[in-house]
């Protein structure tokens, strides 16, 4: 038996060529998805009513859920306060007929930039935006790769907050922060318990309580009201979600070098002078710059608040089960 040769014949074809024909693909098959969901919009349009009560009821669901809705911020002297990315995911959620995702686009040798996109697809509203955040400490050197991957991902949390709040109308928005403001600042009858719990959380994180009074503009832990509560929320959870840092909300109350509390521009000098603090207004070239991300390595934070010996695992329970 004579052996037999087969021969086949093969188009070659350029490796260039199949990524060039593979990215058109993709670009079909996202196109004619986005079509299809498109449709199915147009075809089932979202109740604003039914928005409104949903994302009230989820908003507001219990206390816990209640104290994540919203963040507070240092700025210009003065607290700031908006709505958190939780609440911004309920309200994603409830709106329907939406798509959005973020993602870290870029990442240098000192910045990342992150983007928030978010598609109302029954109104064809498509937004996208950047949130730039460091990844060096204060002297220069740039972060470990785990540190980049958590600021990445606060950086794209805050991304995906600010698009999803540009397409959900702030209008339906507001009504719901305030709601869950009241839920979370509890009544009378759970003040004393939740002000210990708040004050337990702050200490875990390295936070003294004379620091938190000063924060606040009260002399001691009993001029702390229901208001104060919610203030202290917004404050925890832009820590948690790494928005700010423990260092940019308290240094001003941290002991400066001659032992006085200096202040760096997060609450006014007769606020911290209500303490019963002696003040020292430090001068413009003095003042730390601080930036407001994920960036500062909590090991840092911990170290320049010489923090207290840690609660035991019983009580830190417990604060979390009250102040969230």
């Amino acid at each position: 038996m004579s052996d037999e040769k087969k021969v086949i014949e093969a188009e070659v074809v350029p490796e260039a060529a199949l990524s060039v024909r593979d990215n058109a693909t993709l670009v079909a098959l996202e196109r004619a998805t986005i079509d299809q969901q498109v449709a199915t919009a147009k075809a089932y349009p979202r109740s604003v009513e039914q928005f409104k009560q949903d994302v009230m009821s989820m908003a507001t669901l219990d206390q816990e859920t209640a104290e994540s809705m919203s963040y507070q911020l240092p700025r210009d002297g003065k607290l700031i306060e908006g709505p958190s990315i939780r609440l911004a995911e309920i309200a994603g959620s409830c709106w329907g007929n939406v798509r959005y995702a973020s993602e870290v686009i870029e990442v240098g040798d000192e910045y990342l930039v992150a983007q928030g996109r978010c598609h109302d697809l029954q109104r064809n509203v498509d937004i996208a935006l950047r949130v730039r955040r460091r990844i060096v400490n204060k002297y220069g050197k740039r972060f470990g790769t785990d540190m980049i991957s958590i600021t990445g991902a606060a950086a794209c949390s805050i991304a995906l907050r600010n698009a999803i709040l540009k397409v959900v109308p702030m209008a339906y928005v507001k009504p719901v922060l305030e709601a869950a403001k009241r839920v979370a600042a509890g009544d009378e009858k759970t003040l004393a318990a939740r002000r210990d719990a708040a004050l337990l959380w702050f200490k875990d994180k390295g936070v003294k309580a004379e620091w938190v009074f000063g924060l606040l503009g009260v002399k001691g832990k009993e001029d702390i009201a229901l208001s104060h509560i919610a203030q202290l929320g917004g404050i925890r959870n832009a820590i948690k979600e790494g928005e700010a840092t423990v260092q940019e909300f308290f240094e001003p109350f941290m002991p400066g070098g001659s032992g006085h509390a200096t202040v760096g521009g997060v609450v006014s000098v007769d606020s911290l002078k209500a303490t019963g603090v002696k003040v020292e207004t430090a001068s413009a070239a003095n003042v730390p710059q601080t930036t407001a991300s994920a960036a500062t390595p909590p090991a840092t934070d911990t170290a320049k608040a010489s923090p207290s010996p840690a609660p035991p695992d019983g009580a830190a329970k417990k604060a979390d089960s009250l102040f969230g």
